[in-house]
């Protein structure tokens, strides 16, 4: 079990002001009502209202927040935008507690397009199954799911918290060439080197050599590359 004290905290994450936004898109409470703000983001999703109103999902890693926009601007899917305008608290049948920022939207925007897009070839939403082929061709636009987001933040945050643990405890991190098994003697030869280290039996040559540089705490972060069969249109 990992100390939560060693996860990073949300709320110092989320505020991430810049030249083109006040806020990030899925921090927008109650509390920001009557507030000016500039989000920036991917359009996922657009509904027309009216000839003049149509709603926007603006989307950015943090969440999604709802904009009330003209009508007449060409917004599609995917299209990254900023967007600046007043939050407005949502009347109460128009709550949406699936949301955190279900409670407010953004009305009387100005919508700035930073950059076109294409249609994209799958939904990126996490409601739809994709084949994985198509998927692994378009990676950039799979890792922008909301699971794939997930996953890379997840593992991003546990090898933080196993640094900064082995750190508290002494121990020193030191970098080693990637494991990238090519042939299948290299495939062995990582398997035998995994199993010792579980062990905890250390017989690679690296390893002798920083200890006997009388560094006699060490931890490894290693990345293995392996090799995924997508066919032969997979990029």
């Amino acid at each position: 079990m990992i100390d939560s004290t060693l996860l990073p905290r949300p709320d110092l994450l989320a505020h991430l002001p810049t030249h083109l936004r006040t806020n990030m898109c899925g921090e927008l409470r109650p509390e920001h009502v009557g507030r000016t703000v500039s989000v920036c983001g991917w359009v996922a999703a657009r509904r027309v209202h009216s000839e003049h109103l149509a709603f926007v999902d603006l989307r950015d890693y943090t969440g999604i927040v709802q904009c009330v926009v003209d009508g007449a601007a060409d917004l599609r899917s995917e299209y990254v935008v900023r967007v600046t305008g007043t939050v407005v608290a949502r009347e109460e049948q128009w709550l949406n507690p699936k949301l955190a920022t279900g409670e407010v939207e953004l009305q009387d925007c100005t919508v700035e397009v930073l950059s076109a897009a294409e249609p994209p070839p799958f939904q990126l939403d996490d409601r739809r199954e994709t084949d994985e082929g198509i998927r692994l061709r378009h990676r950039y636009l799979d890792l922008r799911r909301d699971q794939m987001q997930r996953n890379l933040r997840t593992r991003a945050t546990v090898n933080s918290a196993i640094r900064r643990a082995m750190e508290g405890q002494g121990f020193l991190e030191v970098e080693t060439p990637m494991l990238i098994a090519s042939t299948p003697e290299e495939t062995e030869r990582i398997e035998r080197l995994l199993d010792a280290s579980i062990k905890g039996v250390l017989v690679d040559d690296a390893d002798r050599k920083y200890l006997a540089g009388a560094l006699n705490r060490l931890v490894l972060v290693v990345a293995s590359d392996c090799e995924v069969d997508a066919g032969e249109d997979a990029s």
